[in-house]
């Protein structure tokens, strides 16, 4: 199950303004993984009509786990792991505070209409694909600065690298900007590591 959200008529240079997006990603969050779901999802499987959502592919939490904490510098500590099948989140603290770094993995249906909106300013990448990034602060926490890389590979493999101001979504900040420059998030969300699965 995938929630997207999106603000067609706000989009300057590729980054959303946040102001008129009426969801959190927390919220998002909730409403994609509740269980009222289940029967629906029943349904639509049997259904050869319908297309398919997307998947987490192959990658086990423990396997992302593995793979971001190759990218984050020995220096810093790392705390609080948690994940799922295509989903993995952490702590990090450089000395200046927590911040919240997550990593979701999908392999969509190649072309999928769903997308469009969210990659449609993107910058196309060697080897086909397109990256976007976003910054702006988290729908109803002004201070709570969110920033994100998110990847789309032709073969329709997204990675989705995000991260906070503070140790999590519904929590004050910790920090004026997140541990990562944009620059570090987006060579994270471009590693090949992420496409061995």
């Amino acid at each position: 199950m995938s929630v997207v959200q999106g603000n067609q008529g706000a989009e300057k240079q590729g980054e959303t303004l946040a102001a008129s997006l009426p969801l959190s990603m927390d919220q998002l969050s909730k409403i994609a993984t509740s269980k009222a779901w289940e029967s629906v999802m029943e349904t639509l499987t049997n259904d050869p009509t319908v297309s398919k959502s997307p998947s987490a592919g192959k990658m086990a939490d423990q396997e992302i786990l593995r793979n971001l904490e190759k990218m984050i510098p020995g220096r810093l500590e790392i705390m609080n792991r948690e994940g799922r099948t295509g989903y993995v989140d952490v702590t990090v603290n450089d000395g200046r505070g927590d911040s919240l770094l997550a990593v979701t993995i999908q392999k969509w249906k190649p072309g999928s209409q769903e997308l469009v909106p969210l990659f449609r300013n993107g910058k196309k990448i060697p080897g086909g694909g397109k990256i976007v990034t976003r910054m702006a602060p988290v729908q109803g926490q002004s201070d709570i600065m969110q920033w994100e890389a998110d990847v789309l590979y032709d073969d329709g493999r997204r990675v989705l690298i995000s991260e906070l101001n503070s140790s999590s979504f519904g929590t004050p900040a910790t920090r004026k900007d997140p541990v990562f420059s944009m620059e570090q998030i987006k060579s994270m969300a471009l590693d090949r590591g992420w496409r061995q699965s």
